[in-house]
């Protein structure tokens, strides 16, 4: 369970290397958060995919955005092939639907999105896919579905092969925009408990309802040092998110990670 989002690549790369999940398949991540966390970061170079991870964790920590873009680089290795961002009604980053073909590879150097989102193409990150232009290696296609909870199920009429990944935000519950000068538009909305506690029980509907399958992975992102959860909520809504997790799968190992070293010293945490 990372403090922080950016912590979320290297969870995908340890549990490929534990055999949790597989690391020669694009799999599906249901993204559940108050943010897309698909932007294109302009401090990754395109030989930092498949080099030193430790050098690309450490660029993602060091981005001021880098919380916002740790999903296109599991993209690019092969590990995600599908993203489905199931956002809070407050949260509207992106238009709602299914947008099939998106490739994110390279130009000039710089890590790109090939699609006329304004998600993308407002920040720089986009190049026209009309345009001819096509991306350096590495580039992969990934497909993306935005829907809310009550959404969901419509759009899930078959189930999610095995494996997956559930990945979930705590900021998705309650959020706070902590740079408000720098970035007007980010989503905020502190919840009440009683709507925190509604939030709570769709996305177990969901997950009951429409993935017949278990995860392979749940990462669970607090996001309150970053300064998005609420810090006098960000207890009571982990562990209202933990029991709701342990009454869909039974026991779960909870691995508390607060930075990047922990992911490779799991016998201090108990994990064999």
């Amino acid at each position: 369970m990372p403090y922080s989002h950016t912590e979320g690549l290297p969870a995908v790369h340890m549990a490929v290397r534990r055999g949790w999940i597989p690391g020669d398949q694009k799999l599906q991540v249901l993204h559940v958060d108050a943010h897309p966390d698909l932007a294109a970061s302009k401090a990754i170079e395109s030989e930092d995919i498949f080099e030193d991870q430790l050098d690309l964790y450490t660029k993602l920590e060091n981005d001021v955005y880098g919380i916002s873009a740790w999903l296109l680089p599991a993209v690019l290795q092969g590990h995600i092939g599908e993203v489905v961002w199931c956002r809070p009604t407050w949260a509207d980053q992106l238009p709602d639907g299914h947008h099939r073909g998106l490739w994110v590879g390279f130009q000039d150097g710089r890590m790109r999105v090939w699609t006329g989102l304004p998600y993308w193409s407002a920040e720089d990150e986009a190049v026209d896919p009309s345009s001819g232009v096509e991306p350096e290696s590495p580039s992969c296609s990934f497909e993306l579905l935005v829907t809310t909870a009550p959404d969901l199920p419509q759009h899930k009429a078959a189930a999610t092969p095995a494996p997956w990944i559930l990945d979930i935000d705590l900021d998705y519950f309650s959020c706070l925009n902590p740079v408000p000068i720098e970035c007007p538009t980010l989503p905020a909305h502190k919840s009440t408990r009683e709507e925190i506690v509604h939030a709570i029980a769709e996305i177990e509907d969901v997950l009951s309802s429409s993935y017949k399958y278990r995860p392979g992975l749940v990462i669970v992102a607090r996001s309150d040092e970053d300064g998005f959860t609420p810090p006098q909520e960000v207890d009571g809504i982990q562990q209202r998110v933990l029991d709701m997790l342990h009454r869909l799968y039974g026991d779960c190992r909870v691995l508390p990670i607060t930075c990047i070293e922990d992911f490779y010293q799991l016998s201090t945490l108990g994990f064999s």
